[in-house]
């Protein structure tokens, strides 16, 4: 599954990876993946901004 290649990605390209799984996600109409990413990227930008705190 594509998950799994997310794992391990170092922080700095996490926002382009899950900007390109989400973009192959929605190319594929793939809901599931769609939230799991969505989901991703919301942690992402609330510890990015809990680092700049």
């Amino acid at each position: 599954m594509s998950d799994e290649h997310l794992r391990g990605i170092p922080r700095l390209w996490m926002d382009g990876v899950l900007d390109a799984a989400l973009a192959a996600a929605e190319h594929l109409g793939d809901p599931r993946a769609l939230d799991r990413y969505r989901t991703l990227r919301l942690a992402a930008a609330r510890e990015r901004e809990q680092d700049i705190a």
